[in-house]
């Protein structure tokens, strides 16, 4: 083909007359070619659309999973069990009874006595510092009056107190528990 035959002849007026139907074919196949090429690219459009679409979907479930977690954990709750066991029970809430800030409200709305039972070990929190029986209201905790496992170091200065009291409290000290408990003997 030469461009002479896809060149329309002019006519009388100056325009372009008819175009030849080779450059008609050729045009026609290329204006085919490129809608198939354009139908395979909104294809390609629609399904990466499509994988966004479930992509931001995982990521707003896990971001709110994380949310309640982080709530749930903010009151305290930090075992795994216990991070289920509050899921499930806020689950069970009527959606109609929830509070508005959600998991956050409903476990800040509650104390240990309040909760329900399955939560009541997880929110009660540390146990608080053993109290003395009434029977041993009395004694104090300096280690000159321990009979349980005594260090060198607290041996060594206890020592030191003796020798600098004397004759008579080094007597005392090796009759007292520091010295038995540190040397074994009885």
């Amino acid at each position: 083909m030469s461009d002479t035959e896809n060149t329309p002849l002019p006519v009388a007026d100056g325009q372009p007359g008819p175009v030849p139907y080779s450059r008609f074919a050729q045009v026609n196949a290329k204006v085919t070619e490129l809608a198939a090429v354009a139908e395979a690219a909104k294809a390609e459009a629609a399904a990466a659309k499509a994988a966004a679409a479930e992509w931001e979907g995982k990521h707003s479930a896990a971001a709110a999973d994380w949310g309640t977690e982080r709530a749930i954990m903010q009151r305290g709750i930090t075992d795994a069990e216990g991070l289920a066991v509050a899921k499930t029970l806020f689950g069970m809430v009527p959606a109609e009874a929830r509070p508005a800030d959600g998991i956050a409200g409903w476990l800040g709305a509650m104390t240990a006595e309040t909760a329900p039972v399955a939560l009541r070990g997880y929110l009660a929190g540390k146990p608080a510092a053993a109290t003395p029986p009434p029977a041993n209201a009395g004694v104090t905790s300096r280690a000159t009056e321990t009979t349980g496992v005594v260090t060198h170091a607290v041996y060594q200065a206890e020592l030191a107190k003796a020798k600098a009291g004397g004759i008579d409290a080094l007597k005392a000290f090796q009759a007292g528990p520091i010295y038995k408990a540190y040397t074994g003997k009885t």
